[in-house]
């Protein structure tokens, strides 16, 4: 479930004002590329959570991704949060800047539709890990700015975006360099 990570990916999430070095994880990419799972719960204080590439899991999904890492490494709900917002900040020597909501700390922010759990009683971060979908996310805010509301981009033309992937497409059958 582990990969080693090699020079340059050490140097990134390792500057040297972090005492510790730190390893980003994509269970279910591990999973699916044949890896063995391992125990996390003793290594949680040191971990960080991420997606890997779409064409190892076919979907960019922290959700899923978290949801991999407590079911598979026998880790809370709450832990795994954690991993995924100050672990991540931490991994990246950004731990005073980023990863918690504070004051005076830089934050993007989601919003996650409960509404439609069937866990009335679990709590949020149990319900947000083991209930929720990618798909409700409703909200997104990056850099102090609405990125997504109500399910809708807001900073991008959905329309463009969605028509790229064919004119590349067009333009790389016809050997047309951009």
């Amino acid at each position: 479930m582990f990969r080693q990570l090699d020079v340059d990916e050490n140097d990134l999430v390792a500057p040297a004002a972090a005492p510790e070095r730190r390893e980003p994880l994509s269970p279910q990419a591990e999973l699916r590329l044949g890896a063995s799972p391992a125990p996390l719960a003793l290594r949680a204080a040191h971990l960080a959570l991420g997606t890997d590439s779409p064409a190892a899991v076919l979907a960019l999904d922290l959700l899923a991704e978290a949801r991999a890492m407590a079911l598979l490494g026998g880790l809370s709900a709450a832990q795994v949060l954690r991993i995924a917002t100050q672990g991540g900040a931490s991994a990246l020597g950004l731990g005073s800047e980023i990863g918690s909501i504070e004051a005076g700390k830089a934050a993007d922010l989601i919003c996650v539709d409960l509404e439609n759990l069937s866990a009335a009683d679990a709590d949020i971060a149990a319900a947000i890990v083991f209930g929720a979908q990618r798909s409700q996310v409703s909200d997104v805010w990056a850099g102090g700015r609405s990125a997504v509301a109500s399910g809708r981009l807001m900073i991008f033309d959905e329309a463009e975006l969605a028509a790229l992937p064919g004119s590349w497409a067009q333009r790389l059958a016809l050997g047309v360099a951009a």
